[in-house]
């Protein structure tokens, strides 16, 4: 999108401004590179991972999950839904 103007059918659905996309790269105010899927840390927040990319993609994103304070909050939960007849 950045450096070809034409519209592919797999991105026509990417509501983006691709003219000022291409601008911004051409400014020098963007780069771009790719990133092999496999490697791609973002994929943490869009797709179900494996448990050794999702510990390997929180770690490079610097994500913290504190296990003590989510099982509380979890069994708080549990809790309240079981008082309320939902499980």
């Amino acid at each position: 999108m950045a450096s070809n103007p034409v519209m592919e059918p797999h991105s026509k659905h990417i509501n983006i401004h691709y003219h000022r996309i291409r601008e911004s790269v051409t400014k020098g105010n963007v780069e771009l590179f790719f990133i092999d899927g496999g490697e791609n840390p973002a994929d943490l927040l869009t797709k179900n991972l494996p448990h050794e990319k999702f510990v390997k993609f929180r770690a490079q994103l610097g994500l913290q999950f504190p296990l003590a304070a989510s099982s509380t909050l979890f069994a708080e939960v549990l809790y309240v839904q079981h008082s309320k007849g939902e499980c």
